[in-house]
């Protein structure tokens, strides 16, 4: 008598697709003026998680030099702020920063001496407000429920920036060097999992073998 065997299988795990060019213009359109601007600009400039963006320090920073050394990442629980090093050691990372990049950060020291209270505890972290470190939900719920629907681009969370940074990185740089920068153990990850290619991109690169092939 033959064995039947039930296959289970989960639910297939929705494709995080980068931002489009398109949808880059309208994000940075229905993001002037937010009060996350600076934050999603920057993500988007250095591919950071919403954990290591939340535990930027200013002496993590050193601008003349123009890097950022990334060393912490934080979490939020109904019990307080956690802190701890990134997911592996190759987390642990030094980032460089463009001339973009430094301008968001000055603007946002700027915006730090406006606040009129600073939590003591939280006086050096770049990112803040007047109750002290902005939780990884606020920047998510902004998005879905303020940017996204505002602009009319698909709901989208603060991961899918490292993602469109990842991907519009690929483009010209090493792999070796875009893992160094995402802060991946393994450039198997930084290619298969975050790098995307673009349809009008695979169309290209099709034409470009037709036309080598025709001209044999």
């Amino acid at each position: 008598m033959k064995k039947s065997y039930k296959c289970e299988s989960g639910k297939p795990k929705k494709p995080r697709e980068p931002l489009t060019e398109q949808e880059l213009k309208l994000f940075f359109e229905g993001i002037k003026g937010h009060r996350f601007e600076i934050q999603y600009r920057f993500a988007l400039l250095t591919g950071l998680r919403v954990g290591e963006l939340v535990a930027m320090q200013w002496q993590n920073i050193e601008l003349e030099k123009k890097c950022l050394y990334v060393r912490q990442s934080a979490t939020y629980k109904k019990t307080g702020w956690r802190f701890g090093a990134p997911k592996s050691q190759a987390g642990l990372r030094t980032i460089p920063l463009t001339d973009e990049a430094i301008r968001l950060l000055e603007m946002q020291r700027e915006k730090n001496k406006s606040l009129k209270v600073i939590p003591f505890e939280f006086a050096d972290f770049v990112f803040i407000d007047e109750k002290g470190l902005i939780k990884p939900s606020s920047y998510n719920a902004a998005l879905e429920k303020n940017i996204c629907r505002h602009t009319g681009i698909r709901k989208i969370s603060f991961h899918i920036l490292r993602h469109t940074f990842a991907s519009l990185c690929a483009k010209s740089m090493p792999p070796q060097t875009l893992k160094a920068i995402l802060g991946h153990s393994s450039i198997r990850m930084s290619m298969d999992y975050y790098v995307h290619t673009y349809e009008e991109e695979k169309a290209s690169e099709m034409e470009k073998v037709s036309a080598f092939l025709s001209a044999i």
